[in-house]
């Protein structure tokens, strides 16, 4: 036999009278690596807010808000919606977006298919095709002008 949460815990009914979301979380603008990647949260929706007139801190009544939100980090999607059905929650899952890496820089000429990725030392190398930006000093360039 199984319960909801919602029967046996005692809290009121418009804590568990809610519409959740269930998103997989984007990588952290600093964050190098994969490690983090692929973790599922739970967004309890938006509830009422207000400032609060003694620190003007953002209040609101919903308590589950900020738990949620901090400590509710599941490992697969599956793991969230089980948890949102046992707690009696509606859900929406919100799928992550796909990564394409051939688009996914912004230096020109990365991504392309038989190219090399430019850099702005490419504009000052020796190697680079055409002539130079400038004449430098001792090139033929510069030779020729006299």
């Amino acid at each position: 036999m199984t319960t909801k949460v919602n029967q046996v815990v005692g809290a009121p009914m418009e804590t568990y009278d809610r519409k959740v979301t269930i998103y997989s979380p984007a990588r952290d603008a600093c964050q190098q690596g994969k490690a983090k990647l692929g973790t599922w949260k739970i967004h309890p929706g938006e509830q009422q807010k207000w400032e609060n007139p003694l620190m003007g801190w953002t209040s609101t009544g919903d308590a589950l808000a900020h738990q949620m939100n901090s400590t509710c980090v599941f490992n697969s999607k599956e793991a969230a919606i089980k948890f949102a059905e046992k707690h009696g929650w509606e859900y929406e899952v919100m799928e992550p977006q796909k990564f394409d890496a051939r688009g996914a820089s912004t230096i020109p000429g990365a991504g392309k298919i038989h190219t090399r990725p430019k850099s702005y030392g490419d504009n000052f190398s020796s190697a680079r095709k055409g002539t130079p930006v400038w004449p430098h000093p001792g090139t033929h360039a510069h030779e020729q002008k006299k």
